[in-house]
């Protein structure tokens, strides 16, 4: 059975102009745009979503994106874009960065890839 989880998603999308207007939903920073999207869906469904609009899931790869992160979204659960579909425990971000080159101080049992989903 698939597993729906309501899940808080964020959606990256690099902006090549300064202060371009992208759409109103999306929020602007001098690091590119980001999307907070609160929607039932799986960590794969989110992904597509974001493909689909022309982003990726947010990872927090840099201080910049990480702080950008946690001063725009206080859900206490996000799916970002580290995974681990290739090899279980083998967490990497979207963008193909291996965990741990990632500064990233994560909650104990974090990222969890939950449900496998």
């Amino acid at each position: 059975m698939k597993s729906i989880l309501k899940y808080s998603v964020l959606l990256f999308c690099f902006a090549s102009l300064y202060g371009v207007k992208f759409r109103c939903d999306y929020r602007f920073t001098s690091l590119g745009w980001f999307k907070y999207q609160e929607i039932p869906a799986t960590w794969y469904d989110a992904r597509l979503q974001c493909q689909l609009e022309g982003g990726i899931l947010a990872s927090p790869t840099t201080a910049g994106i990480k702080s950008i992160m946690l001063e725009s979204f206080c859900e206490p659960e996000i799916f970002t874009g580290i995974h681990a579909t290739f090899s279980k425990g083998q967490y990497y971000s979207i963008n193909g960065i291996p965990f741990t080159q990632i500064p990233h101080e994560w909650a104990p049992f974090e990222p969890d890839n939950k449900n496998n989903a």
